[in-house]
């Protein structure tokens, strides 16, 4: 059960609730939520303090106060600025992955497609074996979020050798990085506060 609202809170107290609603309520509290047991704790205190007085019911402006202290409480913490919210890319295509046709599997491979996805994003990767060995690369960065839309992206890459390069996307996510050594990449994709980890496996090789 979430924690419930203050007016909730104020109708448990006060005796309003039904029985069913009442005893998930009583759950909740004994489950050991601090937020709602301070906030109970709290509220039946100026009951009883307004009760000495001539007062009926707690004063409006005090209601609201609390109101609006409980409710903040209740909204997530917000990200601090300049913190990335870091995603790692799962594998969830390979084309190395698929059986071969009858006839190519002696052949060599010279392409070798991937898909990854983290969170709301998806990455498509193209690697391609040039004539002279190296790896030619081609990606995009395809955001399910509509407001991401059309941003650039920085991604870089990272070799065995600790060696880096960078590049950046256009304003439909593509990227391309050309004449790479055919290895193991760890690739970095930053933009609007997100950094998406890739763990690349450059290889050219079927297993």
């Amino acid at each position: 059960m979430n924690c419930p609202d203050f007016v909730t809170l104020i109708d448990y107290v006060d005796g309003q609730l039904v029985s069913e609603i009442r005893a998930e309520w009583e759950e909740h509290l004994s489950s050991g939520c601090k937020n709602c047991n301070d906030t109970l704790q709290w509220y039946a205190q100026v009951k009883q303090i307004a009760a000495l007085g001539s007062l009926a019911s707690p004063p409006t402006a005090a209601v609201q106060a609390a109101y609006k202290i409980f409710t903040d409480a209740q909204k997530p913490a917000e990200k601090p600025t300049g913190i990335l919210e870091k995603l790692w890319a799962v594998l969830c295509f390979d084309s190395f992955q698929q059986p071969q046709l009858v006839g190519a599997r002696n052949a060599q491979t010279t392409t070798r497609q991937l898909l990854f996805r983290a969170g709301n994003y998806d990455i498509d990767l193209m690697m391609e074996l040039t004539s002279t060995e190296a790896l030619c690369l081609r990606g995009q960065i395809i955001s399910q979020v509509t407001s991401a839309a059309e941003q650039i992206y920085s991604v870089t890459l990272r070799d065995e050798s600790k060696a880096v390069v960078t590049s950046k996307s256009n304003d439909i996510g593509e990227f391309f990085f050309a004449q790479l050594p055919p290895q193991n990449y760890q690739m970095y994709i930053t933009a609007s506060g997100t950094e998406i980890y890739i763990s690349l496996d450059g290889s050219m090789k079927r297993n």
